[in-house]
């Protein structure tokens, strides 16, 4: 199979992993990590954690799940596995936090089989924060330790051939930070048109003594800090555009790295926003609304060892969490 290369040494994705809750979302999800899997040659893993002790509930989902597995080996050969895991302990154990097992067993799962990317579809009928889904997504991206791409539900139910078009991609000025980028280009891959955007806050600027201070967005500092926030950004650029990749940057002025993308977003017409986050908010997860897909990298992402992509069987694999 023919892959996409990757820019800058970044490692290829070898193993991605996608949970399945039981409903029809699992398949909105497929419609992303289909493309990138087969791009990058990836290992698929389709994996769902049985509710109910012991987890007693889990074989209601059989003929969903097969489905899903099966839609998906039509579109990428053998390169697709089915695991079903039990919870941790089992969710008898753990009546107050039940959700948390699911990703203790999703987050062992992929550091078992050296993941380095999780695809997950959001639950729109309930809003991401309150879906199984979406404190699933919390607890990956808090302790997983590898990139979290959300998607919006969509109207196909099948696998489809999504692209990432337009990326922006957030960085906060620190080494570290560029991680998000090496997420994204192994996402979006080199055909992507990307935007580099680094937020600078504004100067709070008192007015008098009795009024708050009030935001300045034109003041000298901010315009040095934008200009230095640029300068960065090129720097960061030049080596992707030596490699014929379209690349822009933006510097734009707001109070967190999540108004300043989505303002910035909606104006561009992004497919995909990439981000630092420490977990999911309220604030994080209004970037689905102008963007088609989030994908956000934790503060403590893993770098994942270059290895052969693990030896599984395809389809149905039982096995405790």
């Amino acid at each position: 199979m023919e892959t996409w290369g990757k820019p800058r040494g970044v490692p290829a994705i070898r193993s991605i992993v996608v949970p399945l809750d039981g409903s029809a979302y699992g398949h909105t999800a497929l419609a992303w990590a289909v493309p990138i899997a087969r791009e990058t040659g990836a290992w698929l893993h389709l994996v769902h954690v049985r509710e109910g002790a012991g987890g007693a509930r889990g074989d209601e989902h059989q003929g969903y799940l097969t489905e899903v597995a099966e839609a998906a080996r039509r579109a990428l050969g053998d390169a697709v596995s089915l695991a079903v895991l039990d919870a941790p302990g089992g969710f008898a154990a753990l009546p107050a936090q039940p959700r948390s097992a699911v990703a203790d067993a999703l987050c062992a799962y992929a550091e078992r089989h050296v993941a380095g990317l999780a695809v997950m579809a959001t639950h729109g009928r309930r809003g991401l924060g309150r879906a199984w889904l979406g404190s699933v997504a919390d607890g990956i991206v808090r302790h997983g330790g590898s990139p979290v791409l959300l998607v919006r539900p969509g109207e196909e139910m099948g696998v489809a051939t999504h692209r990432i078009r337009n990326a922006i991609v957030v960085l906060d000025g620190a080494r570290a930070g560029e991680r998000v980028l090496d997420a994204a280009l192994g996402v979006a891959g080199p055909e992507a048109r990307y935007t580099l955007l680094r937020v600078v806050p504004p100067e709070f600027v008192p007015t008098s003594p009795y009024a708050p201070p009030v935001p300045a967005v034109n003041s000298p500092r901010v315009a040095a800090a934008r200009s230095d926030a640029v300068a960065y950004l090129e720097r960061v650029a030049a080596p992707l555009r030596r490699e014929g990749m379209e690349v822009v940057t933006a510097a734009v002025v707001a109070a967190s790295d999540e108004g300043g993308a989505r303002g910035f977003a909606e104006v561009a017409g992004a497919d995909l926003v990439a981000l630092r986050a420490p977990g999911l908010d309220g604030a994080t997860v209004s970037l689905l609304a102008p963007s088609r897909a989030l994908l956000l990298c934790p503060t403590r992402l893993v770098e994942r060892p270059s290895a052969p992509v693990p030896a599984t069987t395809p389809l149905v694999v039982a096995e405790r969490g």
